[in-house]
């Protein structure tokens, strides 16, 4: 494979390559120095596991994170000088890549959601009613949403008796299934072949994430169909603009106030989603994406590149602030 990519490169004389996922970068230093070479991480795996690290529940977990963090900085840093530029989702991903992993240039590149497809409608949504969606194979959305269930869940389901909360996604691990199975009112919904009526028909969007690191796509689905979300500040964490159209819950008894709230106050809910929609279509649309990009790529090495980072510099600063 290495060979072909090699081949490839001297046959087309691309502009540049670009590669994604951390399996890739053997075959992107195949392509040879005649190009450039940008990786495509997203999400810097190492400062993923540290954050596991922070919030794991026993030592040995910590261990065990802390271990993965390293060899993944090894990793990284051993094929950096193959990468001419890499592209990040989020500010802590993008500082990863440059300060633990090596890599000089890095993009910040936020995601994009797919507007049309992802979009709201005039319904009544059930009463009471909550979801999350996520790979539920994923350790970060495993630990959310079993945070949420020992923590809040039953604080919310003894106020609003016959409330429901909707977990979605595919591969469900053991420990989500035993949550529908041990706690009233929680159900899971596992490999559906389209979420949105199920989001739809919910009063509250719910994203208690504990750990991990990049842009939660979750929260920018739920904010492109206009729904009320709640988030912890670990879901919000790679988001590099000010406007906050959610509610952000930084304890047990902040999750139980603000979803509390939206259920009770469907005037409010309304008007959350409607800011949320807004801001998903002002800041995440993937031609907004694609036409940045193109500025950082076109640049070449030369100084509107430079220009490019210094400007998402001072946006990460501000945010910060």
């Amino acid at each position: 494979m290495e060979a072909e990519v090699a081949r490839a490169v001297a046959a087309w004389e691309p502009d540049y390559v670009e590669a994604f996922g951390l399996d890739i970068l053997p075959l992107l230093a195949a392509a040879g120095t005649r190009t450039r070479r940008v990786w495509t991480a997203s999400d810097d795996w190492c400062v993923h596991h540290l954050t596991r690290a922070r919030s794991a529940r026993t030592w040995r977990e910590g261990v065990s994170a802390v271990r993965a963090a390293i060899l993944m900085l090894a990793y990284e840093r051993s094929f950096a000088r193959s990468i001419d530029a890499a592209v990040a989702v989020s500010g802590l991903d993008r500082w990863g890549l440059r300060h633990l992993g090596g890599i000089r240039r890095v993009m910040l590149s936020p995601c994009g959601v797919d507007a049309k497809y992802f979009h709201p409608v005039a319904s009544q949504p059930r009463r009471a009613s909550a979801v999350f969606w996520g790979r539920l194979d994923y350790e970060p959305n495993i630990e959310a949403v079993c945070w949420f269930a020992r923590h809040v869940w039953p604080r919310l389901i003894s106020q609003h008796r016959g409330a429901r909360w909707r977990i979605i996604g595919r591969a469900p691990d053991a420990r989500v299934r035993d949550l529908a199975r041990d706690h009233e009112g929680i159900d899971l919904h596992a490999n559906v072949d389209d979420l949105r009526p199920l989001v739809w028909d919910s009063a509250a969007v719910v994203i208690p994430m504990r750990s991990g690191s990049g842009v939660k796509n979750k929260l920018l689905e739920a904010t492109a169909m206009g729904r009320a979300v709640v988030v912890s500040p670990r879901a919000e964490r790679g988001l590099a603009d000010r406007e906050r159209p959610w509610c952000v819950a930084r304890s047990a008894d902040d999750w139980v106030r603000d979803v509390d709230r939206l259920w009770c106050d469907a005037g409010y809910a309304r008007r959350l989603g409607d800011a949320a929609h807004r801001w998903a279509l002002a800041h995440h649309e993937w031609e907004r994406n694609a036409i940045q990009r193109e500025d950082y790529f076109g640049a070449g090495r030369g100084a509107v590149a430079r220009d490019v980072e210094a400007e998402q510099d001072q946006t990460i600063r501000r945010a910060a602030a």
